[in-house]
């Protein structure tokens, strides 16, 4: 499901289970452009190889324009990035994770084509740019 600033209140009607989550990311994806935030990740991935351990590099240092987003009175972003995993079939992204309250959400960004498939704790905002539900 493809999910744009404001259909987020919409899907909250249609999933009452997952309204604490909606509730807390209508904050940061009205104030975020996913294009912006696409671009960011890619050039951290590629600026950030040579740091890779095991998999995953982080925490990274937000972007200004990510600090920037009221967190909800929860903690800021952790921002982690991850590589590519043939194994598994991982697509390098970037995972912007907010804690709040009893809810532990984020942003997986990768490139156009990246995907995840873990419905239904995810949802696309706009290709390869997902808010996930983390358990």
């Amino acid at each position: 499901m493809t999910v744009g600033p404001y259909a987020l209140l919409w899907y909250q009607s249609r999933a009452p289970n997952y309204s604490p989550v909606l509730r807390y990311t209508a904050a940061v994806t009205n104030s975020l452009n996913p294009y912006a935030l696409q671009k960011w990740a890619l050039g951290s991935l590629t600026s950030h190889s040579s740091q890779f351990t095991n998999g995953s590099c982080g925490p990274v240092t937000p972007p200004h324009f990510v600090r920037n987003v009221p967190a909800q009175g929860g903690a800021s972003a952790r921002i982690y990035l991850k590589e590519s995993n043939a194994r598994n079939g991982q697509e390098a992204h970037a995972d912007i994770i907010y804690l709040g309250g009893f809810v532990t959400w984020g942003i997986a960004v990768g490139g156009p084509q990246f995907q995840l498939t873990e419905e239904p704790r995810c949802w696309r905002w706009v290709p390869g740019v997902y808010i996930k539900l983390y358990h």
